[in-house]
């Protein structure tokens, strides 16, 4: 099991010291897995506390893969739950995957918090996920993984297509719970 970046000695003050001092900076989001949750809460949560003062927030990574109880959840300020792919597929056509995603959705937002889906494959799920209110969503239905060069040829090559898919999501009406 490989360790955490967070664990690593001095991450706060690395972070401190390489973070942009400037007022208009928006901040960091830093992933942690659920798993890393469950192995050490406290000092996680000792973590994002320091990080919070920098303007750094927590995503919780593969949400839901690790079985992390609601108890350790509350006590973890973060920014973002990205939901793990095992529920965001076929989620359009099941209707336990959906409420699940729903449910998630919900939690998110009750926290402060946005959700995003994880290993959208397909415009059915982007669809579902996009209906249930979903804050973002990732995967390859979008673009594999990729250096940053080769991404800023994708964007290029794509821009009036990704209007148009934008433009699209825009039209769609929202579920009522959202």
């Amino acid at each position: 099991m490989p360790a955490s970046v967070l664990n690593a000695p001095g991450f706060v003050d690395v972070v401190r010291k390489l973070l942009p001092a400037s007022p208009g900076f928006p901040g960091l989001i830093v992933e942690v897995t659920e798993d890393e949750i469950i192995r050490n809460p406290d000092w996680i949560h000792e973590v994002a506390m320091q990080l919070r003062l920098c303007n750094v927030a927590l995503s919780i990574d593969d949400f839901g893969s690790a079985y992390a109880s609601l108890s350790r959840l509350k006590d973890i300020p973060f920014r973002e739950i990205k939901l793990d792919r095992s529920f965001v597929s076929n989620c359009g056509a099941d209707r336990l995957k959906r409420a699940l995603c729903q449910t998630v959705v919900d939690l998110a937002h009750r926290f402060g918090a946005t959700a995003c889906g994880e290993g959208v494959e397909t415009a059915e799920e982007l669809h579902c996920l996009t209906e249930l209110g979903f804050d973002t969503v990732q995967g390859y239905y979008f673009a594999k993984p990729m250096p940053l060069q080769p991404f800023l040829k994708f964007l290029a090559n794509r821009k009036h297509e990704l209007a148009g898919d934008i433009a699209a999501m825009e039209r769609m009406p929202q579920s009522a719970a959202s």
